[in-house]
């Protein structure tokens, strides 16, 4: 019962985190997915995008307040 309370709350987890993750603008939500769900580095998507990482790590630390804000 306890596993399955915890599987349960993941699936809850999950499920909220993806509709924060809709609430982002396209461009913010495919820079959230490629540091996180593709494993891509910040300078890799600066390379990417024509921009510094410093650049990408601004714009990752605003969208992740964002996302708190979610979730608070």
């Amino acid at each position: 019962e306890i596993l399955i309370g915890l599987v349960g709350s993941e699936m809850c987890i999950e499920t909220e985190l993806h509709t924060a993750l809709l609430q982002l603008p396209k461009e913010e939500r495919a820079l959230i997915y490629a540091l996180f769900f593709d494993g891509k580095t910040e300078s890799e998507v600066a390379k990417h995008l024509g921009v510094s990482r410093q650049a990408i790590q601004k714009r990752k630390n605003r969208i992740l307040k964002k996302l708190k804000k979610f979730f608070e």
